[in-house]
């Protein structure tokens, strides 16, 4: 066998590799971008289900606690957001 037999079978050797690699790179991205979708879609169901059950359309235990944490969250943001305003509008302490 010849060196240009060896080099031959380098290259397409090297060829095969890269064609995997853009597979696996190609395959990777859809996985990716699904997986975006998935978070994308059950965050789209998980305000429906907030929605439906504060309105009682709903009724789980289950769902109804997860509720009762979503809106214990949200006053603890609007207290959060309450305390911002009154530190953005105190006057600087001055120092001496």
């Amino acid at each position: 066998m010849g060196i240009w037999d060896k080099v031959g079978r380098g290259v397409g050797r090297a060829a095969s590799e890269a064609e995997k690699q853009a597979a696996v790179a190609k395959l990777s991205l859809e996985i990716n971008g699904t997986n975006g979708e998935v978070r994308k879609r059950t965050a789209e169901l998980g305000q429906a289900v907030l929605k439906l059950s504060r309105s009682g359309d709903l009724q789980h235990a289950a769902v109804q606690e997860l509720v009762a944490e979503v809106d214990a969250l949200d006053a603890k943001v609007a207290d959060l957001e309450k305390q911002l305003a009154e530190v953005k509008g105190s006057p600087a302490a001055a120092s001496d």
